[in-house]
C-alpha cells in the first residue's frame, strides 16, 4: 500500500483566521489563481467517484508537481526482502511534491530508490455535496489539472471561482495493462455553473471548521489536518 512521506515536527503555527470570513473575503476577491501564475511546466481527502463529481472552492488552491518513488521492501532487521501472500516481493513507495518553481531535487532518503517522472500536482480546499463535508481534493492527471487549472485562473469574462461550482463528470473509458498490471483507465470532464450565492450549508459547514487545513503541509510531508486553531467564531 502507497504511503505518504513521513511526517514533519509538528507546525507551530496557529491558524486564527475563520474559515467562514476566509471565504466571505475570497468570494469578494474572485481570485483563486492570479491571471500572472506561471504554468507548470511539466509533461482525509476528498476523491473523484464515477459520475458526476460537485463542488465549491472554499479556500486558495495549491500547486505544483510530485513525483513518486518506489523500491522492493526490506526488512529493516534481517535485509530479506518482504513478500506478499502470492510471493511477489512487495513494493513501498512515497510522494514528494514541490511547490511551482521549486527545483525538483531527490531527497537524500530516496536516492538509489525508482522515480516515476514528474507531474503537475493541484490541490483544492474545497465543500462536497455529496458528502456535506470539506476534505482536499487532489489532481495530479494531466488533462484534468489543465482543465481545472483554467477554470481557476482569474478572468473578467469567466465566472468567479467562489461564487460557482464545479462539476466534475468521471467516466469509465477501458481497461489497460501497464507494466503487467490491470487499471481502469477513465476520462474527466470539468464544467463550472453560472455565478450563484453560496447555500446555507457550505456557511453552514465552514463556521463549524475548528480552522483551516494547512495546504502547504502537503508539499512538507506534514499533514493539513494536523493544526489546531483557537480562534472563536462567535
Amino acid at each position: 500500500m502507497s504511503k505518504e512521506l513521513a511526517k514533519t515536527e509538528k507546525a507551530e503555527l496557529v491558524i486564527i483566521d475563520d474559515p467562514l470570513k476566509n471565504f466571505l473575503s475570497l468570494t469578494d476577491s474572485g481570485i483563486a489563481i492570479g491571471a500572472d501564475a506561471k504554468e507548470v511546466k511539466l509533461n482525509n481527502f476528498t476523491r473523484l467517484e464515477e459520475g458526476e463529481n460537485r463542488f465549491r472552492l472554499v479556500d486558495k488552491p495549491v500547486y505544483g508537481a510530485e513525483v513518486w518513488f518506489r523500491r522492493t521492501a526490506i526488512n529493516e532487521e534481517t535485509g530479506e526482502v518482504i513478500t506478499g501472500d502470492d510471493g511477489a516481493p512487495k513494493v513501498e513507495s512515497a510522494v514528494k511534491r514541490y511547490r511551482q518553481g521549486e527545483p525538483i531535487v531527490t531527497p537524500a532518503e530516496f536516492r538509489g530508490w525508482q522515480k516515476d517522472k514528474p507531474r503537475k500536482f493541484l490541490a483544492l480546499l474545497v465543500y462536497s455535496y455529496k458528502s456535506g463535508g470539506v476534505g482536499i481534493l487532489t489532481v495530479s492527471q494531466a488533462k484534468l489539472f489543465d482543465d481545472l487549472f483554467e477554470k481557476l485562473r482569474f478572468s473578467a469574462d469567466a465566472p468567479n471561482p467562489f461564487k460557482s461550482d464545479l462539476k466534475i463528470i468521471k467516466k469509465f473509458d477501458a481497461k489497460k495493462v501497464i507494466g503487467g498490471k490491470p487499471f481502469d483507465i477513465y476520462t474527466y470532464t470539468v464544467q463550472q455553473t453560472k455565478e450563484n450565492e453560496a447555500p446555507a450549508e457550505i456557511l453552514a459547514a465552514l463556521r463549524a471548521l475548528p480552522f483551516l487545513p494547512d495546504m502547504d503541509a502537503l508539499f512538507t510531508g506534514g499533514d493539513p489536518f494536523e493544526i489546531q486553531n483557537t480562534a472563536s467564531h462567535e
